[in-house]
């Protein structure tokens, strides 16, 4: 399978099936996302992997916590990188029509009405989509936006690797939001700041979150400007 192939394949997977991932996959997955690059090979991603007893123990601690906030209450405060809201985005009005869309096309696909949506997705995401198996990703917090795009592009590489050995992935926010209990559930050091989890596993393809298509790209010419 050619990259093009992997790249046009892969989507994100919000509903997984209760099957682990093989140790020595996960592993293969791993040792190619290691050749991601970085700025002047400083390789400056923390990498924290979750499964097994540990994953279930921390799925019902987080569950537990999550149980106390709606979609409009959420504790953006307690993670460690600020979460991007729609506020964020006054100057890019294009990003903001993009957002918009995935969320008017993700709800209107599944089929589901708007507040019944909300209930399933809040309930996944709490649920960390599932996933047999979640990587977090982080860095030390003293170090700068050069690292923190270096560890886009070790995510990027991650789902990747992942999708050609047979694996599915969803990158979440939500799934950090409650930092300074991942920190304390998972012994993470202070001084790491936690960015965000991907989700890996096996889609379940009969779930509601995973009926819909590719979200739409933006042309070339909205955003490519040849300079010659």
């Amino acid at each position: 399978m050619s990259a093009k192939d992997i790249i046009y394949r892969r989507k994100a997977t919000r509903a997984f099936l209760d099957k682990p991932i093989p140790k020595e996959d996960l592993m293969e997955v791993l040792e190619t996302t290691n050749q991601t690059p970085s700025w002047t090979n400083s390789q400056p991603w923390e990498v924290f992997i979750v499964s097994g007893d540990k994953l279930k123990s921390l799925r019902e601690v987080w569950q537990k916590e999550m149980s106390k906030f709606t979609a409009e209450t959420m504790p953006y405060d307690r993670m460690d990188i600020q979460f991007p809201g729609y506020d964020s985005w006054g100057n890019a009005p294009q990003a903001i029509e993009n957002m918009v869309g995935f969320k008017e096309k993700f709800a209107k696909e599944t089929g589901l009405p708007q507040e019944e949506f909300v209930k399933i997705a809040l309930e996944a995401n709490a649920n960390f989509f599932y996933a047999p198996t979640i990587v977090y990703l982080g860095m030390k917090k003293d170090l700068g936006p050069y690292s923190m795009f270096d560890l886009g592009a070790y995510q990027q590489t991650l789902m990747l690797a992942a999708e050609d050995k047979g694996l599915q992935t969803c990158p979440a926010g939500a799934f950090v939001i409650l930092g300074d209990l991942l920190r304390r559930e998972l012994n993470i050091p202070e001084d790491i700041s936690i960015a965000l989890g991907v989700a890996m596993g096996y889609e379940d393809k009969e779930h509601v979150l995973n009926k819909r298509g590719a979200m739409p790209r933006m042309e070339l010419n909205q955003y490519v400007r040849m300079i010659e």
